[in-house]
Order: structure tokens, then C-alpha cells, then sequence
């Protein structure tokens, strides 16, 4: 009996190590390392906590033999094509990905399963199949329900009972597939929610020429921009043009993206917050005025924010088989191929969006070496073991980086009538009272930095909304304020602009 046992363990711990060397150890490839300590914790905490609870799942599948023969070959071809997109594309399974996929006709799906990927699968079934055979013929577990059912409240335990460890498993395979199905048919539910329409009757003719483009940062704080005076050079190229009118003062209501940007997007403000769950976004009230409405994002669909998304004409994801959690290059430049084949439709009016990872953690992740401008720069994805200097370097060479993809787009649009907003969704706390990152109720991870951008035509045509906006340019707003602002710039006839939260209108002496 006691062979038996020990067989057993063997058995799945082996089992376990095929599955962790095949389709655990892609995810942290590019994970990064400082030193022999960083090492080891990756080793010991981190993949070994992913290979236990594997360990735990595989023994609560034992405790029947063919719930386990089908179970293992299944989860090991989904970990095959995981891993092998993980190895080759350096891609992760996410909502958007499967969004894209059930959206792409069959012909150009088969274009990107490579024969490579079919020998992998070939080769992990035939292994799970040797594993199957193994259990059925040679291994005899003792009380393998009661087996099971440790091994199943253990696992429960770690997803219950341990939060941190709940969010690093679903990250991995093979949590991963069941949460990211999960986030996928959440968001589609949000998606159909019916929203209310702030003004039914807003219909218009106008077909002239115009390209609103709408930036949203990500956790970009105001005080770091040599725009508004910050003492290090973060903005070169924004400093040096024209048309330029930054805002400084102002602030998010929320300090974290999902929350904030369903703000910023609808008619919700300070008295109104539920105006976010059961509005529409202008986006709507500039298709009802013949503009065609695009979305080119660089983050993932979010439960606040995706009926909004849809919205749009077309929905474009930069890299849909990424997300923010990763350690892969995320870059804003990424989105520009696709801004500028928008800019050559022929079509008169156009209302761009584009949602951008700018200065989201992990920080590196989001400029090439080549912006590495301020050093030294975090080698850790730990906070605690970067220092202060290290942590605001890689924050600043964002801002460089975010200053240099903003330059390029604008170049594109000087010769049009166009306007650009930019405004990020909340800042960012860099140390303030020892805090780091966003979702801190500071100050500093409320001010988002803001600024307008206009082009020669646009300037002389709306000669009265500069003039104004140069006004307000140094009063305190809450972020609200761009939905009004927004369909003012574009001059859409709508009732529904508060003239107090625009700032192409000037209220009062």
C-alpha cells in the first residue's frame, strides 16, 4: 500500500513537471530579474506556487481514472496552443484575442496555425495519452476519492482564502483559460446592456471636413511634464510647438482606470455618477452627426468601458493578444500604422480615440531602450526593491516616450482641420507618503495631466473656442468636464453641453 501511494505521488508529480517545463515557465521568460534574490523568489514563489497548485489539480482529477483520461489530454492541448503563441508570438490568451478570433473569417484564423504548432500538439497528446495509459494499466492509488477531495478543498483554499494568490493563478495556465472565458462572456453581457440617450432628438446635416482626435493617457500626472514646468525635460518635442494650450489643474474622480474612464466618457459627473452605468457616451451623439467613430486601443476591454468601445464604427486592438500584466513591449507607437490608415479614408468627418498603455506599471514595458533617457531605470517588478530614483526615472522616460508618440501623430494632422484632446484617465503617486502606482486617494493619482492641440485651419475657423480656451486654460476641473468639451470642440448641436464644464466657452467675467 505504501508503494502504492508513493507510486502515486511520483506519478502526478511527474505530471506536474511536464506541464510546468511545457506551459508554465513561457509566461515568465521576460520576466524581469535584478539579482540572486529575484531569482530565487520567481523560483521558489512564483513558479513553484503555480507547480503546486497544478500538483493539487491533477490529484483531484485522480479520484476517477476516467474523468482523468479525459480531462489531462484536453487541458494539455489547450496548454500546447497557449504556450506555443506564448513561445512564438510572445502572445497571451486574453478577451479581446477570442473577441478577434470569433470575429475572423476561418481562412485568415488557419493562416496563423503553423505546421510547427500541429507537431506540438501531436507530441503533448501523445504524451498525455502515455500518461492516461499509465493510470488505467500500473498505478493503483489508495482511497483516491478521499485523495481527491483534499486535493480539491486544498486548491479551493488557495483561490478562497488568499486573494494574492487567486490573481497570480487565473494569470497562468490552466486557470487562465476558465478566467479569461469567464471575463470574455462578462464583458459581452455589459456590452448588451441597454444604455438611456441624453438627447434622442440630435440630428444633424453638417458634412465639413473635421478630425477630432481624443488621446487617453494612462496614468499620466500633470506635474510631470516639462509642459507645465516639471524641472526635467519630459516633453521636447510638445515644448517646442505651436497650439499648445496645456491644463494643469485637472482631476480625476477616481484614481483608478476602469471607473474613470466610464466617467470621463459619459455625461456622469460629481452629482450624477451613476450616469456612467446607464448613459451613452458622445461617442453615439458624434455618429448621429455623420461622423464616422473609431477606437484603436492598446488596453483590453474593461467590464466599465466596453458597451462604450462598441459604440464605435470600428473597434481596432493594437495587440490583442497582449495585456498590461505582461513584461513584453506594450508600446503607443504601435497604434500609429492604424491612426494613419484612418486618416487616408475618404470620409469628411472622423472622431478618433485612441486608448493608450502610456504610463502604466511595469513602466519599462512601455518604452524601448532607446527612450532610456533617464537612468538608472528598475530592473525589479517589485516596488519595494527599486529605489525612489529608479522608480521615477522609468516613470519619466514613459513620458518621453508618450512626448515622441504624441509628436508623430500630430505631424500627420497639420495640414487638416483638426483638434486633439489629451487627457489620462488619473496620475500616478511616486513616493508621496510612501506610496507608488495608481488607486492611492492622493492627490497626485488624481491630477491627470491634460492638454489641447489644435491645427492652423482649425485655430482660424474656431477663432472665439481658442480664445476661450486660452481663458480657462489655468482654472481647476474635475475630468467631466471633456464629455461637454469634447462635442463642443466639434460643434455638435446638442442641448446637452454645460457651458461650466467647457472650456471652448467662456462663463462669467
Amino acid at each position: 500500500m505504501g508503494i502504492n501511494n508513493k507510486l502515486h505521488n511520483l506519478f502526478f508529480i511527474l505530471c506536474a513537471a511536464v506541464w510546468l517545463t511545457l506551459f508554465i515557465i513561457p509566461d515568465f521568460l521576460n520576466y524581469p530579474i535584478g539579482d540572486v534574490y529575484d531569482l530565487i523568489r520567481l523560483i521558489f514563489f512564483n513558479i513553484g506556487l503555480q507547480a503546486f497548485s497544478i500538483f493539487l489539480l491533477l490529484c483531484a482529477l485522480n479520484g476517477n481514472k476516467y474523468v482523468f483520461a479525459v480531462c489531462f489530454p484536453l487541458l494539455s492541448l489547450l496548454g500546447c496552443i497557449v504556450a506555443f503563441y506564448r513561445y512564438a508570438y510572445k502572445a497571451i490568451l486574453t478577451p479581446m484575442l477570442i473577441d478577434v478570433a470569433l470575429h475572423t473569417d476561418l481562412g485568415t484564423s488557419l493562416d496563423v496555425i503553423p505546421v510547427s504548432l500541429l507537431l506540438f500538439a501531436i507530441v503533448a497528446l501523445m504524451v498525455s495519452f502515455l500518461f492516461v495509459w499509465y493510470r488505467f494499466k500500473r498505478l493503483t492509488p489508495i482511497r483516491p476519492v478521499l485523495y481527491s477531495v483534499i486535493s480539491l478543498l486544498l486548491l479551493l483554499s488557495m483561490f478562497g482564502f488568499y486573494p494574492a494568490c487567486r490573481d497570480f493563478m487565473r494569470q497562468h495556465f490552466p486557470y487562465s483559460i476558465s478566467h479569461t472565458l469567464i471575463q470574455y462572456h462578462q464583458l459581452q453581457t455589459k456590452i448588451a446592456k441597454e444604455r438611456i440617450d441624453p438627447d434622442p432628438t440630435l440630428q444633424s446635416s453638417q458634412n465639413d471636413s473635421l478630425v477630432v482626435v481624443f488621446i487617453l493617457g494612462e496614468s499620466l500626472r500633470a506635474d510631470h511634464l516639462s509642459l507645465n514646468g516639471y524641472h526635467r525635460t519630459t516633453t521636447p518635442n510638445l515644448d517646442r510647438r505651436d497650439n499648445i494650450v496645456s491644463l494643469p489643474n485637472v482631476y480625476s474622480l477616481y484614481a483608478y482606470t476602469g471607473a474613470s474612464v466610464a466617467h470621463i466618457l459619459t455625461r456622469a459627473d460629481t452629482a450624477h455618477v451613476d450616469r456612467a452605468n446607464t448613459e451613452i457616451s458622445f461617442i453615439r451623439l458624434f455618429n448621429k452627426c455623420n461622423f464616422n467613430s473609431y477606437w484603436i486601443a492598446n488596453q483590453e476591454k474593461e467590464e466599465h468601458y466596453a458597451s462604450f468601445m462598441e459604440e464605435c464604427d470600428t473597434l481596432i486592438f493594437a495587440h490583442p493578444e497582449r495585456n498590461y500584466l505582461g513584461y513584453d513591449l506594450l508600446l503607443d507607437g504601435d497604434l500609429l500604422p492604424h491612426f494613419e490608415t484612418i486618416l487616408r479614408e475618404s470620409v469628411p468627418r472622423k472622431l478618433i480615440i485612441l486608448h493608450t498603455i502610456g504610463s502604466h506599471w511595469y513602466y519599462n514595458a512601455h518604452f524601448p531602450d532607446s527612450m532610456s533617457y533617464f537612468m538608472p531605470i528598475t530592473t525589479n517588478k517589485i516596488v519595494q526593491r527599486c529605489s525612489p530614483e529608479e522608480m521615477i526615472n522609468s516613470y519619466d522616460n514613459t513620458i518621453r516616450y508618450t512626448d515622441w508618440f504624441i509628436d508623430q501623430l500630430l505631424t500627420q494632422l497639420e495640414q487638416k482641420n483638426a483638434i486633439v484632446i489629451y487627457l489620462s484617465d488619473h496620475g500616478e503617486a511616486l513616493g508621496e507618503n510612501g506610496r507608488w502606482l495608481h488607486a492611492n486617494d492622493i492627490v497626485e493619482a488624481r491630477n491627470s495631466a491634460c492638454f489641447v492641440w489644435y491645427s492652423e485651419i482649425y485655430g482660424k475657423n474656431n477663432a472665439e473656442k481658442i480664445t476661450a480656451l486660452q481663458h480657462n486654460k489655468d482654472k481647476y476641473y474635475v475630468s467631466d468636464f471633456l464629455y461637454h468639451s469634447i462635442l463642443s470642440a466639434a460643434n455638435i448641436p446638442t442641448s446637452v453641453i454645460v457651458p461650466e464644464l467647457d472650456i471652448f466657452t467662456v462663463v462669467g467675467p
